[in-house]
């Protein structure tokens, strides 16, 4: 082969070599401006303009989902049930202590105990983990004596003000 056919090759497989850093580098650029591109768009979801924040790392509750057990009463109200005043008692021992966020009945009508309660409510509180929110939420007494029924599940919050 002869001197330049050879330099010929050698410049054509550095043309090749370029063309391949070349591509890589676009790539790379690419890549990069897909992920300005998503951070720009996690702060435009972000902004104050919705009225809200998306909080990646937001609080953990717990919610507690309280359901007829084999013990309630049919056809008696919920605020009639036998056991009430224990659950209610719970309930504001929870409070006292700073657990709970939110709690209450579920209603039928709007109007607390002058609307229509339906039977079972949902309390909204707060526990290290979901092994201690169920232990919480099953010394009611209104479930330990089968009146209700309970169901935890642990609750994100990513959106909040």
């Amino acid at each position: 082969m002869t001197t330049g056919r050879l330099h010929m090759r050698r410049y054509s497989f550095g043309l090749g070599i370029n063309v391949i850093r070349n591509y890589r580098l676009r790539i790379i650029d690419q890549m990069l401006n897909i992920e300005e591109a998503r951070e720009a768009t996690r702060q435009r979801i972000s902004s104050v303009e919705f009225g809200f924040m998306i909080d990646e790392n937001g609080p953990h509750y717990f919610v507690a989902f309280q359901t007829p057990g084999p013990n309630w009463v049919r056809g008696v109200k919920y605020n009639e049930q036998p056991d009430f005043f224990d659950h209610v008692g719970y309930m504001t021992k929870m409070a006292e202590k700073g657990l709970t966020i939110l709690s209450g009945p579920f209603m039928e009508r709007a109007g607390g105990l002058n609307g229509v309660l339906a039977d079972g409510g949902m309390t909204i509180f707060k526990a290290a983990d979901l092994q201690e929110a169920t232990k919480i939420a099953t010394d009611d007494p209104t479930v330990k004596s089968g009146m209700l029924n309970v169901d935890v599940k642990m609750f994100w919050v990513p959106f909040h003000e």
